[in-house]
């Protein structure tokens, strides 16, 4: 099912850097106003799929909102490989309630939106870093431009902020804001 990724010496550094962001950002929940104040977080696995990874996780509950409201959820359920890169709840709060709630009442635009996140494939940080300057097509069909400048991994725009976390289905990415596409 998952098979094992060779870990260059590059990948190793823009991963760690990645991690040591990721860590001073705060990650676990405590951006999403929904998460409780608990500290014990289920055990995520990669037996798991990417929507039970972001239901559990904590730090999605704005974006699985989105999700549910575009009727989405059957997709990150659904065999894959596939590649999410999932705003954390800080990120959808920055939109805006305006700009949220024009989203959920155009359907066809929040699916659309959403679907710029998925990437049909199993990329790994090492992987999306190497295509630096290139794009990923989105299966909404939309071209996603992604740049490496020194240790920040960005695609459509939005920065990497922790990544490589194993589904059943693929890898979830956080992202610190939306993915838009190539203009």
């Amino acid at each position: 099912m998952r098979r094992n990724r060779p870990v260059t010496a590059l990948a190793a550094a823009v991963l760690s850097a990645t991690l040591v962001v990721a860590a001073g950002c705060g990650a676990g929940g405590k951006d999403d106003p929904a998460s409780t104040t608990s500290t014990t977080k289920p055990q995520l696995t990669a037996k798991m799929t990417i929507y039970k990874i972001a239901t559990l996780d904590g730090q999605f509950g704005q974006f699985l909102d989105l999700v549910k409201a575009a009727g989405l959820q059957s997709t990150l359920e659904k065999e894959g490989p596939f590649t999410l890169f999932a705003p954390n709840s800080a990120a959808i709060i920055k939109l805006g309630k305006a700009k949220i709630d024009a989203l959920k009442s155009d359907k066809a635009e929040l699916k659309t939106t959403l679907e710029n996140h998925l990437v049909a494939g199993d990329l790994t940080l090492a992987a999306l870093a190497a295509l630096n300057g290139k794009t990923v097509t989105a299966v909404s069909g939309a071209e996603l431009p992604v740049k490496v400048k020194g240790n920040a991994v960005t695609v459509g725009g939005a920065k990497v902020v922790k990544s490589d976390i194993d589904a059943d289905n693929g890898m979830v990415f956080v992202v610190d804001g939306l993915v838009t596409p190539k203009s």
